[in-house]
């Protein structure tokens, strides 16, 4: 459910969402990847929207040392 997910995420938490094509090593399996650069603020409703959205979502949060672009600092 990547584009119902990824919309959420836009208009919900305004930030940008890349998708990006991936495989599956344990399954064969083609699949598009949802990445996008939060604030620690931002974590939690995005996992919420997920979740909501698509129960079986695999979400992985790690921490940048540095993100630079528009809508975040230097």
């Amino acid at each position: 459910k990547n584009e119902e997910i990824s919309t959420a995420i836009v208009n919900e938490v305004k930030r940008g969402v890349t998708g990006l094509y991936g495989k599956g090593m344990y399954k064969d399996k083609e699949k598009l990847i949802l990445l996008c650069a939060a604030s620690r603020r931002d974590i939690y409703k995005i996992k919420e929207l997920a979740r909501n959205i698509d129960s079986k979502s695999f979400i992985v949060v790690a921490n940048a040392r540095e993100v630079v672009g528009k809508g975040f600092k230097e």
